[in-house]
């Protein structure tokens, strides 16, 4: 439930703000530059899955970092 419903509310709220004030137009270089730092944060994410290996959250934190990077570049 903490995984599924905030996913399902952004993805509701952001659909709903695009069909009242338009589809934005998508800038290709920052949509890569998104993408890209999105697949580095998800490495760290999967290795982060392994919560002895991972004690200190390292990569937790660093999927994080990524994640908020993508969100600037999108």
């Amino acid at each position: 439930m903490n995984t599924v419903f905030p996913i399902v509310l952004g993805i509701t709220i952001g659909t709903i703000m695009n069909i009242y004030r338009g589809f934005p137009k998508f800038n290709f270089k920052m949509v890569s530059k998104a993408l890209g730092f999105l697949f580095i944060g998800a490495c760290f994410f999967v290795r982060g899955l392994d919560e002895d290996e991972d004690y200190l959250r390292f990569n937790h934190f660093t999927w994080h970092l990524f994640a908020s990077i993508t969100g600037f570049y999108m």
